[in-house]
Formats: structure tokens, sequence, C-alpha cells
């Protein structure tokens, strides 16, 4: 498995360099998110039936990729319009990616999780979805948040 990643993380590496040299770095950013936008609508597609609430939505989500990208809810928080789920980022195969390469984080590729995760929780329950990243430099590990308000 070490050596699938490896050619991975070299795939990954040079496809993420041939869109920041040809389309500034702004703009690959913009393509990586409707890739996994476009790819998040999909997988909530197929969960949306199983999805009552915001809440049980990102809980299906999160288990549903959870191979590689394994994250623990901190906390929720219910507002009048929509609810807040603060996200820890345990495992993140992106991240790892990243690391090898020498890269700072959130990079562009990081874009990639974050249209999925607005994509899939946007059609499973029908609500704006805004996923945010914050690194953290606690033990290797991304924080972040998933707001779900209505549209």
């Amino acid at each position: 498995m070490k050596n699938l990643e490896k050619g991975l993380s070299l795939a990954i590496e040079a496809i993420m360099d041939e869109l920041e040299n040809t389309y500034g770095r702004d703009r690959a950013k913009e393509i990586v998110y409707k890739a996994g936008y476009n790819l998040g609508m999909k997988k909530g597609e197929k969960l949306k039936d199983k999805a009552h609430t915001p809440e049980n939505a990102v809980n299906i989500l999160l288990d549903s990729i959870f191979s590689f990208y394994e994250t623990s809810v901190a906390e929720v928080i219910k507002r009048e319009k929509g609810v807040e789920i603060a996200i820890r980022v345990k495992k993140c195969a992106f991240r790892r990616v990243l690391e090898d390469l020498g890269c700072t984080t959130p990079g562009v590729i990081c874009r990639f999780m974050m249209g999925f995760i607005e994509g899939a929780l946007n059609t499973m329950t029908g609500m704006k979805t805004k996923h945010r990243v914050y690194t953290s430099s606690i033990s290797n590990m991304c924080v972040g948040s998933i707001s779900l308000s209505k549209k």
C-alpha cells in the first residue's frame, strides 16, 4: 500500500503543479473545488435518504469518507437558522501528500475536500453549506467547521 500512496502522491503533485502553472493559484483552487463539489453532489445523492437532520447528515458523510479523512466532532453549535459543527481532522490523505512535499496546509488540494463536503451536504440537506479549514500545529491535525444554514 505504501507504493500506491507514493504513486498517488506523485500524481497529485504533478496535477497540482500543472494547474497552478497553467491557470494560477486562485483559478487552480476554483477548479479543484468544483471537481470536489461535483463529486460530493453525487455522493450526497446516494446518502440523502439516510440524513434526517443536519447533524446526522454530517456524521453519515464523515463516516463514509473515514478511510482517507478521519475526523471527530469537537462541538455542535445550534443556531436559529442552522447549525455549526466544529471538527478535528486527524488523518487526511491530502495532508500527508502536502507534508511529503514540504508544503504548508491548507493547500490548493484541500479545496477538493472542502468542495466535496459542501456539495454532498448541500445535496443531502438542501441547506447552504460552508466548510472552513484552519490549520493547527497541535499533533499534525487540522481543525475546521462545517456550517449548515437555511437558504
